[in-house]
């Protein structure tokens, strides 16, 4: 049994999922964050204790998160959901002039613009 606690912070693999508790909550309540998705949730801490005793939940250890793991199964655009995938391409819209002043080098315009 771990002796790992749910707080701010910590990461915990759970549903096939890696998740961060965000921030506790009153009356039980925490609300944790999908590290894959950003999703945010609100969830009675004792259906994570019951996970936990039932060996369905278990927390990342320091330097072993297991957030990384599952991070390294999404290798292509497919796999995430749109929504993220439209912030994303319009993320390197935005920054595409910079990234071609950079590698024509131009990088006291590129410096002036940072």
């Amino acid at each position: 049994m771990s002796t790992q606690r749910f707080s701010t912070g910590k990461y915990f693999h759970w549903q096939d999922t890696t998740y961060e508790v965000k921030r506790l909550l009153p009356e039980g309540k925490l609300r944790i964050e999908n590290v894959l998705t950003g999703d945010v949730i609100v969830i009675d801490i004792s259906t994570l204790i019951e996970a936990l005793f039932a060996g369905d939940l278990r927390f990342a250890v320091d330097g072993q998160d297991d957030h990384t793991r599952v991070e390294e199964r999404y290798m292509t655009l497919t796999d995430y959901p749109e929504h993220l995938v439209a912030v994303a391409r319009y993320r390197l819209q935005v920054i595409q002039p910079l990234l071609e002043m950079k590698a024509e080098g131009n990088c006291s315009a590129f410096q002036q613009v940072l």
